[in-house]
């Protein structure tokens, strides 16, 4: 027994450091259907204390990009921190999909700020944006 304890103790120790590999961020995706058309809404979950740069929201429909003017609709759902709840309309005649979001964020000081929007998507393409500022009872709408 007491040679057992001199050989390991005899034993060089090596120690390895590795440094932690960067989380990807989360994703939320939001999907809806209206016939065979699907639009979708993918959003990275982030938060205000990671600064490195992070994937923008995307919106697909059929599985490619939306077309269009999509930029100001994106920078309404790539709010750091925000929570958002979205909801999806069919046009009875037309084809075009509806998308509703209501977004609340808080400011750190018990004061929540909210902003509501709605797009327009038809033929993979976005016709038509507005986004305004809102308030509480819309975001917790049924």
């Amino acid at each position: 027994m007491l040679h057992l304890i001199l050989a390991v103790a005899a034993q060089e120790v090596t120690v390895t450091v590795r440094e932690p590999v960067p989380a990807v961020p989360w994703t939320e995706t939001f999907t809806g259907r209206c016939g065979r058309e699907e639009l979708q809404v993918t959003r990275p979950i982030y938060s205000r204390r990671n600064p490195a740069p992070q994937p923008r929201p995307a919106i697909r429909i059929n599985g490619r990009a939306a077309g269009g003017n999509i930029g100001p609709t994106l920078a309404e759902l790539g709010t750091i921190g925000a929570s958002y709840r979205f909801s999806f309309l069919c046009a009875q005649q037309g084809g075009a999909i509806y998308l509703r979001w209501v977004r609340g964020l808080a400011d750190g000081r018990g004061q929540v700020s909210y902003r509501s929007g709605r797009a327009t998507f038809r033929n993979g393409a976005i016709v038509e944006a507005a986004a305004e500022d809102s308030n509480e009872e819309a975001f917790w709408y049924r």
